[in-house]
């Protein structure tokens, strides 16, 4: 069977057009915002993920295990629900995809919760296990390394000298933070 290139580009035309006229119909703009925060402090942030991965690795052996649903706190976790929506908005693919996968990950957890909660566990404790095992599949960082363009070395010496500024001064990791989730915090309504 050939791939039909003509007709994928029809259909992803069509999909980016259902996209735009879903958002219309909810008073949205015809696109999403531009992804703002940088991919030194992407690549920060996503280091500070490994503790949720330790915590969603555990609780998906748990469930596996024990083939039952368990309530999570994820309130303990919105320190994590909130580096996730920054990711979200960054200007690296891996790092964008690893934020989609943390706030996926959550809502899950929140879908558990919410099923225990009305005492109709209709989830499977295996389908949701997997589901988190798969996500964090997905988790990723960007690489500072950019061959697409001409002034790669400069800009990825840029990068790592952002970077490890922002690893070694805890003030100006804070501070650039607190920027960009004012800028989320922002925008978010838009998203």
């Amino acid at each position: 069977m050939m791939i039909d290139f003509d007709e994928i580009e029809e259909k992803t035309r069509e999909y980016k057009e259902k996209i735009r006229q879903d958002r219309l119909n909810r008073g949205l703009p015809e696109k999403t915002p531009e992804d703002f925060v940088p991919i030194p402090l992407s690549v920060v942030l996503v280091e500070r993920l490994k503790p949720f991965e330790k915590i969603v690795i555990r609780y998906a052996k748990l469930l596996m295990d024990s083939g039952e649903l368990i309530p999570i706190d994820t309130k303990k976790l919105d320190k994590y629900r909130r580096i996730g929506e920054l990711l979200s908005m960054s200007k690296g693919l891996f790092s964008s995809v690893t934020g989609a996968m943390v706030i996926d990950i959550l809502r899950y957890m929140d879908k558990v919760n919410q099923a225990l909660l009305q005492h109709v566990p209709t989830i499977d404790p295996d389908h949701v296990a997997t589901h988190l095992y798969l996500s964090l599949q997905l988790f990723g960082s960007d690489s500072f390394y950019d061959s697409g363009r001409d002034d790669y070395r400069e800009l990825e010496r840029a990068y790592r000298n952002e970077y490890n500024r922002l690893k070694t001064d805890p003030i100006r990791f804070i501070m650039e933070t607190k920027r960009y989730r004012r800028q989320y915090e922002s925008i978010k309504h838009l998203i």
